[in-house]
């Protein structure tokens, strides 16, 4: 009795998987819609960092008098493009006016840039310049870093960031607190690859046994803060803002640094400075449609809610930024120079401070000497970024271990809120479980399809794969000619990391490579069709009637949606085992097959990064339920036309800006089987 009631239970459940899976599909949609309602408040998990537990003490050191005097130093040879020559300015006049000791002393580490030989130039010859402030308390054994780019093209930026530096070296180099030991990084960001390409230079030379002597180090890298020196930015800034700020987080391949990182240099920025900080969610602005459907989604959140005008306006911008920032997340790319620190798992994040009152040329004087004295506006904005500085340095002195309390699986809503991976899994889990709905019921559909159609089927999903990994191939060498290497796509995607899933999808990729090998082009583009080549040929010796005759027979099966097909009682009949191997049943094949691999792909991308795996199924799910429904004209096929048409569009877009090419190589097997 039990068993015929779970028989009765699953034969429900088997009528229903169609309707339950489009209603997953939609609550996975509308749950990362109303995502920012999950939002928290940004807090500080380690205790230890006593954020806002010191005072800046930049003046009574004389580091900003300093400062002052090494940017006036550093501005002539600056203006001239000599970096090595700025940074020696600025150092020997921060120890003239300090009076703290010699000079600081700095190596120089020469790579050649891979910029210049990708793009078909000579490759470029660039420097970088650091030094190590060492501890009075400590062993050696950890540090952290200060890394900043100088611009031969900005000169006045070049100058202040040199003299900045040197500054608050010295400054550490004589505080009783500092506990570990300090590095001074200055990259050239106008060389080659730009800082991004420095500082993965630089960090790869400190972590190698060349120069063991002669290359200064300070032990195991725990933090690093990038600081950035930018001019005016009208078009971001904060409303009547002069100086603000802008904090980076996104590294290469999705990495995120631990959250207190972000936080803790928001939280000294709001504590000790009047400086606004901002958060920047993506290297370009969301596009118009993006942000009217933000506003709109905010609107009817704040409508079911009964809240305020406020609220939905709140409610739409914390959606925008959420989608700014899983996009940036999706497409790979980082958004600052610490994106090699996390790669090394060093919690590193990027802070730009936009100066309106730092000129783009530096004023020289009239005899030819030193160059007119800083404004006022710009000796005020140095003062509030040297006292940032120091205290963001000081509270990553007091923690002696790497940052672990806090968690890196986060997505920012706002510079002051974010949103936990217990909130943001909802989203893809909703979309995997439809997947698996669709996958079973697609299963049961086919179930009846004899041998021949499964093998043809099989064909047609692995000849769809092995053309899109031959595609992905071919592009990935394009791309590298106009991404770094960290931003390739192609092993991204497919880094299996050990797990069975990842084993599975490169199983799958090895056979459709192998088919392609084998059977070759022409052989390869025929089974792409549901009949049709070697595989159209074992259906047609496989059946007893006659397959041309039973196409357009079979015009309702193709019609027919994922998980309805609804088979006769008793046995089959000789015209039901022709139609079972005509098209129609290599499409309902096809499509059993196709999910298991969408299930698999998507399975694995969730285990990497919920967004890829958010996006991947979002395009999958509906692309399969169009080409399911297939006809040969009439409104389906139209509505199924209108969907990929535009679809191939974006992906080539995507493809050819570089931004999501991940996403056209994994969309273009469920591309292919909807169009042929």
């Amino acid at each position: 009795m039990k068993q015929n009631r779970f028989q009765r239970i699953a034969a429900v459940a088997l009528a229903r998987a169609q309707p339950a899976g489009w209603a997953l599909f939609v609550l996975g949609v509308a749950a990362f819609l109303l995502l920012p309602l999950a939002g928290k408040k940004c807090y500080l998990d380690e205790k230890a960092l006593l954020v806002g537990g010191a005072a800046p003490t930049i003046r009574q050191s004389g580091a900003f008098g300093a400062c002052m005097a090494g940017y006036e130093q550093a501005l002539h040879p600056a203006a001239a493009g000599d970096l090595a020559a700025t940074v020696a300015a600025a150092a020997a006049a921060v120890a003239t006016a300090m009076r703290a000791g010699p000079a600081l002393t700095f190596h120089q580490h020469n790579y050649t840039s891979n910029a210049g030989s990708s793009s078909g130039t000579a490759a470029a010859l660039c420097s970088t310049w650091h030094t190590v402030a060492r501890s009075p308390r400590g062993d050696g054994s950890e540090g952290f870093v200060l890394l900043l780019p100088l611009h031969a093209r900005r000169p006045a930026a070049a100058a202040l960031a040199a003299a900045l530096g040197t500054a608050a070296a010295a400054h550490l180099r004589q505080s009783g607190w500092l506990a570990k030991d300090a590095v001074l990084v200055f990259v050239d960001a106008s060389c080659g690859g730009g800082a991004l390409e420095g500082a993965q230079a630089w960090l790869s030379a400190y972590n190698s046994a060349q120069g063991l002597f002669t290359f200064p180090r300070a032990g195991l890298l725990q933090q690093a803060l990038v600081l950035e020196l930018a001019g005016a930015a009208p078009a971001a800034a904060p409303a009547g803002a002069a100086t603000w700020a802008e904090l980076s987080v996104h590294g290469a391949a999705g990495q995120l640094p631990n959250l207190d990182m972000y936080y803790l240099i928001k939280r000294n920025l709001d504590l000790h400075t009047a400086i606004p900080a901002v958060l920047r969610a993506s290297e370009a602005p969301l596009p118009a449609w993006a942000q009217w459907a933000a506003v709109a989604a905010g609107a009817a959140a704040s409508a079911a809610r009964l809240g305020s005008a406020q609220a939905a306006q709140r409610h739409a911008a914390e959606l925008a930024t959420l989608t700014a920032f899983a996009g940036q997340l999706a497409s790979g790319r980082p958004t600052g120079a610490h994106a090699p620190f996390l790669g090394m798992q060093v919690d590193a994040a990027t802070l730009t401070l936009h100066l309106s009152a730092l000129p783009e040329a530096p004023p020289a004087s009239s005899d030819g000497g030193s160059a007119q004295p800083p404004s006022p506006q710009l000796q005020a904005a140095a003062a509030s970024v040297l006292a940032a500085v120091e205290m963001v340095l000081r509270t990553l002195n007091n923690l002696q271990e790497r940052l672990h309390h806090s968690t890196a699986l986060y997505a920012l809503l706002s510079p002051d809120r974010f949103v936990s991976i217990a909130a943001y899994l909802a989203p893809p889990g909703c979309l995997l479980l439809a997947a698996l709905v669709q996958t079973v019921a697609a299963s049961q559909a086919a179930s009846g399809a004899p041998l021949p159609a499964w093998r043809s089927a099989w064909r047609r999903v692995a000849a769809a794969h092995a053309a899109a990994y031959a595609f992905g191939a071919a592009c990935s060498q394009l791309l590298v000619h106009h991404a770094a290497a960290e931003d390739a796509w192609l092993p991204q995607c497919h880094d299996s990391s050990g797990d069975g899933l990842g084993l599975l999808q490169h199983l799958l990729w090895a056979a459709a490579a192998g088919l392609a090998a084998a059977e070759g082009a022409p052989a390869l583009l025929a089974a792409l069709a549901p009949v049709g080549g070697s595989s159209g040929g074992e259906v047609a010796s496989a059946s007893t009637g006659d397959v041309s005759g039973g196409t357009h027979a079979s015009s309702d099966q193709l019609g027919a949606p994922i998980g309805a097909g609804k088979r006769e009682e008793g046995p089959p009949s000789r015209a039901s085992a022709a139609d079972a191997a005509t098209p129609a049943a290599v499409q309902r094949c096809t499509t059993a097959i196709a999910l298991v691999a969408a299930v698999l792909q998507g399975s694995h991308l969730l285990l990497g990064q919920w967004v890829r795996c958010s996006a991947f199924l979002l395009a999958v799910l509906p692309l399969l339920a169009l080409a399911s429904q297939r006809r040969r004209g009439g409104a389906a096929g139209l509505a199924l036309w209108a969907a990929l048409l535009p679809g191939g569009a974006a992906l080539v877009r995507q493809l050819c800006s570089g931004g999501a090419a991940w996403l056209a190589y994994l969309l273009l097997p469920y591309l292919l089987l909807g169009l042929v």
